[in-house]
């Protein structure tokens, strides 16, 4: 037999609900329980991972505001006809009939970016998967070389923009700014 409990009224039920005149119907008392247990949840999970979330927060509110909004606000945008001066007007998909339809430019400009990245997009991942295979597999010094190899274009151009940033050969540069200033 289940595990009875003793109601506020003192009688026994089942489940331990109240048997009491007035109470709430089943199906609104177990509405009730699960809100409360929602709420529940809600807070304890709150309270356990409260600095995780302050932690994310700032990146999801810039993410939200520079990426999300724009990329929602243009699809809206792009359903009506808007000059900047005068109020938009809906048009509905009209838009993308008029790009798709009336444009030659514009099936051009799909063709290309389709070839270019059924092309280039496989290409390069097999490309760089087996140049990572073959430097992995060589002997620790030409590894080290053959990394510094791939690496360096990529390095190069970062250090180039620091330096020039440093020392750019006017006051704009900020160590040249300090010898400047130094009389050196």
């Amino acid at each position: 037999m289940g595990k009875q409990k003793k109601s506020p009224a003192g009688k026994l039920s089942p489940a331990g609900k109240s048997t009491q005149a007035g109470a709430l119907s089943p199906a609104m008392e177990a509405s009730v329980q699960e809100k409360l247990l929602q709420n529940k949840k809600f807070s304890t999970i709150w309270k356990k991972h409260k600095y995780k979330y302050l932690m994310i927060a700032p990146f999801a509110i810039i993410f939200i505001v520079f990426t999300f909004l724009p990329v929602v606000i243009s699809i809206i945008l792009s359903l009506t006809s808007f000059d900047m001066v005068s109020a938009p007007e809906f048009t509905g998909f009209a838009n993308y009939v008029k790009l798709i339809v009336y444009d030659p430019i514009f099936l051009t400009a799909v063709k290309n970016t389709l070839v270019f990245a059924i092309i280039t997009g496989p290409i390069s991942y097999i490309m760089c998967f087996l140049f990572a295979w073959v430097v992995n597999d060589l002997p620790r010094i030409p590894r080290a070389i053959m990394t510094l190899v791939f690496y360096a274009p990529s390095i190069s151009g970062n250090a180039y923009l620091v330096w020039k940033l440093l020392f750019s050969s006017d006051t704009y540069g900020w160590e040249n700014a300090v010898l400047l200033k130094l009389g050196i």
